[in-house]
């Protein structure tokens, strides 16, 4: 069906025209399944733009029966994506016990259960949870029907990707998937997604905004990091190499973009006219990667800072930015520190199986260590089978001088 193909594309535009179209369509037949598809099927995509008490509302509107499995489930995961995580397991399990809930509905139960799970803080429950859907993913013929769930649930991905139990699985089907990493969209008066670490993107209610001149992104994210700053200073720490009127020009071309791409209203100014300071609107709600890693850093969660870490910050960035290249710098040491403190203590705990995950995490984000390479190889000498020890050598080999 042509909404399913802009659900996997991510078009959510014309994933939404196409939905209002068949509304129109089911409003007029009342056709009790093609009413029920369609209620859920609107109600997830306005849920994933942040539109929660909109997706209630249709759900409950159009669904011909508000008791059904789909139904429950549906609202299951409406509740999940609010953090609600009680409510959202009680749903969804509900659903599950249903035996006349569809195979590829319930693979999605699963999946947003497990992450429920997590939510709780029932570790065992949820990666439990994980694998049962995992099975039916391997099995399944269409799975690239879950490859939006496994998008947004990338957290839950990552822990199930350091568990050596459901690791192998879990890599076979994101092999077969291409998953990148999580997308979670809050409302707000201006939502802005920013993503930085592996790429340069901007997302507004689930759009991706383009943007031509590339110090529009690292104006933006030092801006969220960095509020009230002057004209002198932006252009002093983001354009150092810019003669001061070639700075001026760029970074008023900067600010004309930023407002006519993102809304007048994401850039203020306070202060004196001559001396103005700048930050985000008030009513401008930026979600950063870079905060959302320290933040799992400091809490100890390595799933979640593995998950949101999809490579360096703003790496395909080709002007000189001292600042961006700090900060790089310090997110990298950040996560391999911690990284290789865990695997360390792995290793001296005797499980080696998991050691050698997070060494293979660790040489993701720096391939050029040669004591972790090292260090793989003689863990994969005890656990890993012939043909991933071969390659591991030959890797070690590539990179000693």
């Amino acid at each position: 069906m042509e909404a399913d193909l802009h659900r996997l594309t991510g078009d959510h535009a014309a994933h939404l025209q196409a939905l209002e179209e068949l509304r129109a369509i089911v409003e007029t037949t009342r056709d009790f399944e093609l009413l029920t598809w369609t209620a859920t099927r609107m109600a997830d995509l306005y849920s994933r733009q942040g539109q929660h008490a909109r997706a209630l509302e249709v759900l409950l509107d159009l669904a011909p029966d508000a008791t059904h499995p789909a139904v429950t489930k549906t609202r299951g995961i409406l509740l999940g994506r609010r953090q609600h995580h009680a409510q959202a397991a009680e749903h969804l399990t509900r659903a599950l016990e249903s035996q006349t809930l569809g195979e590829g509905q319930r693979v999605r139960a699963l999946l947003h259960l497990a992450e429920a799970q997590s939510g709780l803080g029932q570790a065992g429950e949820s990666l439990r949870t994980f694998r049962e859907a995992l099975t039916a993913l391997i099995a399944a013929r269409d799975r690239m029907l879950y490859r939006p769930d496994l998008h947004e649930l990338a957290n839950l991905v990552q822990r199930a990707l350091l568990d050596p139990d459901l690791a192998p699985d879990t890599q076979l089907v994101l092999e077969k998937l291409n998953v990148p990493g999580s997308e979670t969209p809050v409302s707000g008066a201006l939502h802005l997604r920013v993503h930085t670490l592996g790429r340069s993107e901007i997302e507004r209610g689930g759009e991706t905004i383009t943007l031509s001149l590339e110090g529009g992104v690292l104006t933006l994210v030092y801006l969220a990091l960095n509020p009230g700053r002057t004209r002198r200073e932006l252009e002093a720490t983001l354009y150092p190499d810019r003669d001061p009127k070639t700075a001026g020009d760029y970074f008023r071309a900067v600010f004309r973009e930023l407002r006519v791409r993102l809304g007048a209203e994401v850039l203020t100014m306070e202060g004196s006219a001559k001396q103005p300071r700048y930050s985000l609107g008030p009513d401008v709600h930026v979600h950063l990667d870079v905060t959302e890693l320290r933040a799992a850093l400091a809490a100890g969660d390595l799933a979640q800072a593995l998950a949101l870490y999809r490579g360096p910050f703003l790496s395909g960035l080709r002007m000189e930015s001292e600042w961006a290249d700090e900060v790089r710098e310090e997110l990298r040491l950040l996560l391999t520190m911690e990284v290789r403190t865990r695997a360390l203590q792995a290793r001296e705990e005797g499980d080696l199986r998991r050691a050698l995950l997070l060494t293979s995490e660790f040489l993701r984000i720096d391939p050029y260590d040669l004591p972790m390479l090292e260090a793989r190889v003689e863990i994969a000498r005890e656990v890993a089978p012939p043909q991933e020890l071969a390659r591991y050598v030959v890797e070690l080999h590539r990179m000693k001088p």
